[in-house]
């Protein structure tokens, strides 16, 4: 653990690792959307869904709509193949989070064990 520690000290080390971390924060969910949208538009009704979609987003005065949207999706009402769509961006999503946890977490631990040792 000494070696990743030293590492974190290291400028350049740090700064593709930053580079990394903003790529993890923006491309799995740019591959979630283009997945979910691929999906939804094989379909008539994910075609319909993908509209509804259109019609509520950027309008917080409609984020009631998107959530009884999202419950329908999962009710089957667009499909099966849209809830499983959904699902896997959920799934996607969570997993996501914690990737992103983690691999900013050992950068924060480091700094923070670097912090203390130099202190």
């Amino acid at each position: 653990m000494e070696r990743v520690f030293e590492l974190f000290n290291d400028g350049t080390f740090r700064t593709w690792y930053l580079a990394g971390g903003i790529a993890l924060m923006v491309l799995p969910v740019v591959v979630l959307q283009m997945r979910y949208n691929a999906a939804l538009k094989r379909t008539a009704a994910g075609r319909e869904l993908l509209r509804r979609q259109d019609e509520i987003r950027g309008r917080p005065r409609k984020a009631g709509q998107g959530f009884e949207l999202a419950r329908d999706v999962l009710k089957g009402k667009y499909g099966a193949e849209a809830g499983v769509a959904l699902k896997q961006v959920y799934w996607g999503f969570g997993i996501w989070i914690v990737v992103l946890a983690l691999y900013m977490g050992l950068m924060i631990w480091a700094d923070e064990v670097n912090r203390v040792v130099s202190g």
